[in-house]
């Protein structure tokens, strides 16, 4: 396994002919780039999923994130269908951020891979996308680029 967040590693010991190379996500430390980059944010739409990991990163970043919770207003996309995902974040109020994990398996069971959700989301958002893995980074373009060829 490479690149498994260390959270999933915690209860599940590797057997003999096993290795992880785990990595550890620094998700307050996105909201503190966030906040730091757009002072004056109110409230950070995060799209997750709602299958096993959406919900599992949904209780886990609840409690992550209990620091913010004088300043930050967090809504969570967790029981949203991505039609429902895209309207949302086409009229966020002024003073949003959106906190993009993963979406996977959206509210109503689709499935849906990455480049495409992201693809979606920049077209449809009024507010900045964050992120908290490179390789995401472009992806909306790069989706983009594959659906005219």
């Amino acid at each position: 396994m490479a690149s498994v967040n260390q959270q999933y590693l915690r209860d599940a010991p590797l057997g003999d002919n096993e290795t992880a190379v785990a990595v550890a996500s620094d998700f307050p430390g996105v909201i503190d780039l966030i906040l730091e980059l757009l002072p004056q944010t109110k409230q950070v739409f995060v799209v997750v999923g709602s299958g096993q990991s959406g919900t599992f990163w949904s209780r886990e970043l609840q409690t992550r994130f209990m620091r913010f919770q004088d300043r930050l207003t967090f809504i969570w996309s967790g029981g949203l269908s991505l039609t429902e995902i895209l309207r949302q974040c086409a009229s966020l109020p002024r003073d949003s951020a959106i906190l993009y994990l993963t979406l996977g398996t959206d509210g109503r069971g689709g499935a849906y891979a990455d480049a495409r959700v992201l693809a979606d989301l920049h077209a449809a958002a009024n507010a900045p996308i964050f992120g908290l893995h490179s390789v995401m980074l472009g992806s909306w373009h790069r989706g983009r680029e594959a659906d005219r060829h």
